[in-house]
């Protein structure tokens, strides 16, 4: 019986010990890499904006944002429009907002260096 107890113990801290599978973090970061990696295959440079009503970049300052979209230009991420129905679509929007952001400062630092400063 005690011995039962002892590998029933070892199982458990052995199933809470830190393991090598991503988190939510790097998996995002590396979704981000390889997107931006397909991107500079293809030479599209262009920022994320959500489908709204009104034009938005994640990720990049009102300021800049002129100056971004004339060097840069944008393409829309599907499914980012302003009209949440359910709860779950307010978790996507905003993994989606959180790509496109990430994924829109890195784009335009890589889109100043190959067509100029903006």
């Amino acid at each position: 019986m005690k011995s039962l107890i002892v590998i029933l113990f070892v199982g458990l801290l052995s199933g809470c010990s830190k393991s090598n599978v991503a988190g939510p973090v790097e998996k995002a970061q590396s979704n981000v890499a390889q997107a931006i990696e397909q991107a500079l295959k293809n030479q599209d440079f262009r920022l994320y904006a959500s489908t709204g009503r009104s034009l938005v970049l994640p990720g990049i300052s009102g300021a800049g944002r002129k100056k971004a979209l004339a060097l840069c230009g944008h393409k829309p991420m599907k499914g980012t429009g302003d009209v949440i129905k359910q709860e779950k679509q307010r978790g996507e929007m905003k993994k989606k907002f959180a790509f496109m952001a990430e994924y829109n400062r890195r784009m335009l630092e890589i889109c100043q260096q190959k067509k100029g400063k903006a």
